[in-house]
């Protein structure tokens, strides 16, 4: 089922374009009242009103004007009738654009200020839209100052903070004090070290991924607070080699990851859940007959890779997990569904 879109509004009519139509306008107006008054002789004031009811089509007769007048009036009905009626819709759609926009980016505001432990991705050029299609959208907050960027997050229905990724406000208005992660993905390496510093104060135990441009700037991120590197010439040359060396697991791996047949996931064993005080072995003969148990990280200790059959699940526990997409999802939920006296998983 395809994920329903926030409500937005359209981009509002742009200032210069609302100028022009009022200068269109003014210009309609103005020579028609000059004309009338050489051609006429006519009071400033009479030739303005008359000019107003003509390009309005109000009507309220010649007034007795001569027949260079009436050629006169028979241009201004010709062309300012049309300007003005551009002119005036303009400036109206103008404004109420203006308004809609304002109370979309009210709504964002708060539909961002209601929102904890989300993910804040920053940048959203090939890279950031290609994490954002992996996470749950409606927890990401995208922070962007460039208009490209911004048109076509909003257009994808995201949530987005306009500003700089490296400056505070822009990270204050995203949420950074109650996010759970951030990714860094500006092409500038630069800019992600002062993006991960800047969210490193900001948020303490936020965990921080970074892209990176070079091999040399992977020291530096860290250093600047980032929890995890990526580095995208590094990944792509892994699995160019993957793919030569071992041409028939990766095509397995990514064979299955289409078509959803292999999953892999970190689950967190709550404390008092269904999973606690459960032993490996014995969760993999019952409901996790089709799941591997790739790592366990206890806390205080080391990651534990892979773990033995004879591990008893403890709360506070973290587990990777591989396999049948279906039992990750039944072994997440159990692990944190709270203790009812007997294992649901055990029938």
């Amino acid at each position: 089922m395809p994920r329903r879109r926030p409500f937005t509004h359209p981009e509002p009519i742009p200032l210069r374009k609302m100028l022009n139509a009022l200068g269109a306008l003014v210009v309609v107006v103005l020579g028609g009242t000059v004309g009338f008054v050489f051609i006429e002789d006519l009071p400033a004031w009479r030739a303005f009103y008359f000019t107003m009811i003509t390009i309005t089509t109000v009507g309220y007769g010649d007034l007795g004007i001569s027949e260079a007048g009436q050629q006169f009036t028979s241009v201004l009905l010709v062309g300012g009738i049309g300007v003005a009626s551009y002119g005036v819709a303009t400036i109206v759609e103008g404004v109420m654009s203006i308004q809609l926009s304002y109370n979309r980016e009210r709504w964002m505001r708060q539909k961002i200020e209601s929102l904890s432990e989300h993910t804040i991705v920053c940048g959203y050029g090939a890279m950031g839209r290609s994490v954002v299609r992996e996470l749950h959208q409606d927890k990401v907050v995208v922070v962007t100052d460039v208009e490209a960027d911004l048109t076509a997050a909003r257009d994808a229905g995201l949530l987005v903070v306009e500003g700089p990724p490296t400056e505070d406000d822009s990270l204050k208005a995203a949420g950074v004090a109650r996010a759970t992660n951030l990714v860094a993905t500006e092409e500038d390496a630069r800019d992600n070290m002062v993006v991960t510093l800047t969210a490193r104060q900001l948020g303490p135990g936020l965990s921080i991924v970074a892209r990176a441009g070079r091999d040399e700037d992977i020291p530096k991120l860290r250093r600047a607070g980032a929890d995890r590197v990526v580095c995208p010439h590094q990944s792509f040359g892994s699995d160019v080699a993957q793919a030569i060396l071992h041409p028939r697991i990766a095509e397995y791996l990514a064979s299955s990851t289409r078509e959803g047949a292999l999953a892999l996931a970190e689950i967190a064993v709550a404390v008092d859940s269904q999973l606690e005080g459960v032993q490996l072995a014995d969760y993999g003969r019952g409901a996790g007959d089709r799941l591997s148990f790739v790592g366990l990280q206890r806390v205080g200790k080391p990651l534990k890779m892979p773990p033995s059959g004879q591990d008893v699940l403890q709360g506070g526990d973290v587990l990777i997990v591989a396999g049948d997409p279906e039992q990750i999802v039944q072994m997440s939920q159990l692990a944190a569904l709270a203790r009812s006296g007997r294992h649901l998983w055990a029938g």
